[in-house]
């Protein structure tokens, strides 16, 4: 397998590292101090360190032992329910946006697979009063075991995408999706290159880098702000294939094996929305940049593409 050195690139790792593990997250690392700004992420990155192969190896086992201790509290969770806000930067737009959502999971029983339901908020300025804010509803993703639905609230369109058994997988494969449930230590290890950076008594920070195309689409790498106690994520930070825009997630509310309303689970219509069935890439790019014309559409989920007739309704 081809080795990778995590490289702590950007404002994004040290907005992360610095909450908990102070400013510079390498292991042994000196001081230093951000470089100067640069078109290029790696221009502006701290010259690494030389790594002691001795300390390399005991950090791999470290990981090692992690990925085992977090795959084995992941088997326990039935259900989970988790708040997060999330903050998307693009430094081509100089924009920030930031979201609210919450997010529900269900493990696979002997009739079902998994469950999941995304729903997400923008956080925009309230027009009767400029200093206010108000939340307004923006996408929800579920995935009902046989199919995924997205809905797109600003173009009141939904998106419906027919699953097999193992696209109902990978659709829950998506973004943040792997790191908050269902762990398991060697399908991550076949994914991810993971390198502990450091831990204190609260929290393990975790880099991670995709090995395969499908994850590498979606994220170039990306910092995992591990919970000891939980072994669920306090935070993510995922930056874009392009090297430059972030989504930062920061998780809280976490419900683990709470009764959650099986409604959530569900596709439904909504009266005077439009359905579209087994839709092309070009359907949803065109409906995520109406919602917000600035931005290049996002990866459709990874739920295939395979053409099939719309079911008679």
């Amino acid at each position: 397998m081809r080795r990778f050195r995590i490289c702590l690139a950007g404002l994004t790792v040290l907005a992360l590292t610095s909450t908990t593990f102070g400013q510079d997250a390498r292991p042994g690392a000196p001081a230093t101090r951000p470089a100067p700004a640069s078109s290029s992420p790696a221009a502006s990155a701290p010259a690494a360190s030389p790594v002691d192969p001795a300390v390399e190896a005991a950090q791999k086992r470290r990981m090692e032992e992690l990925l085992r201790l977090w795959e084995k509290q992941s088997a326990r969770l039935q259900t989970l329910d988790v708040g997060f806000k999330r903050i998307d930067k693009s430094p081509a737009w100089d924009d920030v946006e930031e979201y609210r959502g919450r997010a529900y999971f269900q493990a696979p029983t002997a009739s079902l697979p998994s469950l999941a339901c995304l729903h997400f908020q923008k956080v925009e300025p309230d027009p009767k009063d400029p200093k206010l804010t108000k939340l307004v509803d923006s996408e929800r993703i579920v995935c009902t075991g046989a199919e995924v639905y997205q809905y797109e609230y600003r173009t009141k369109q939904i998106f419906i995408f027919p699953l097999d058994k193992d696209q109902s997988r990978k659709a829950l494969d998506e973004g943040p999706l792997p790191f908050l449930f269902n762990m398991k230590a060697d399908e991550a290890k076949q994914r991810y290159h993971m390198q502990l950076l450091r831990e204190n008594d609260q929290a393990y920070l975790i880099g991670v880098l995709p090995l395969l195309k499908e994850d590498a689409s979606v994220f170039s790498q990306s910092y995992l702000q591990l919970n000891k106690k939980t072994f669920l994520p306090d935070r993510l930070v995922l930056i874009s294939p392009n090297g430059k825009d972030t989504q930062d997630y920061q998780f809280d509310a976490i419900a683990p094996n709470t009764a959650i309303n099986p409604a959530f689970f569900k596709g439904a219509k909504i009266q005077g929305w439009k359905e579209i069935y087994n839709p092309a890439p070009e359907q949803v790019k065109g409906a995520v940049e109406a919602r917000d014309p600035r931005r290049a559409a996002p990866r459709a989920p990874a739920v295939g593409r395979e053409t099939r007739p719309a079911p008679r309704r």
